[in-house]
């Protein structure tokens, strides 16, 4: 009986074992915070720069990221913050006011680390303020029309 109990415990050993030998599947990189701020310096700033400046994002790409910083600027002074909500939420087209078209569509990047859409919604409305607080100084802020 002895040797029994034994043997079992050493297969239950050895099977752990070589469970833990298994490589795992990576776990995606995912900032769980709700913070701006956090949620731009994960997500953005490899392209758009730490001082949201803008630039290229690898050497292929062949224009620079936008520079989040003037985007008040190049609207009569008003940040476009329903336009810049939606191109983080949905993508950009041409001509938008993000630029190249190649960003990624962070909504739908949220949405699949949690299916929640309020949760979803708060981290991109965070994100949004934060973008409007790194505008250049003295232009004002506020909805455009």
């Amino acid at each position: 009986m002895r040797t029994f109990v034994v043997a079992v415990l050493v297969a239950g050993v050895l099977v752990i074992g070589a469970r833990a030998q298994r490589p795992s599947a990576r776990e995606p990189m995912l900032q769980k915070t709700t913070v701006g701020s956090e949620l731009y310096r994960f997500y953005c700033s490899n392209c758009h720069g730490l001082d949201a400046r803008g630039r290229a994002a690898t050497p292929a790409m062949q224009v620079a990221a936008s520079n989040l910083t003037v985007l008040a600027a190049n609207h009569g002074g008003v940040f476009p913050r329903e336009a810049v909500r939606d191109i983080i939420a949905h993508g950009s087209g041409r001509g938008s006011v993000h630029g190249a078209n190649d960003m990624p569509v962070w909504g739908t990047i949220f949405r699949a680390f949690e299916p929640n859409d309020t949760m979803v919604d708060v981290r991109i409305d965070n994100l949004v303020r934060y973008i409007e607080s790194l505008q250049v100084s003295g232009v004002t802020t506020g909805q455009a029309h």
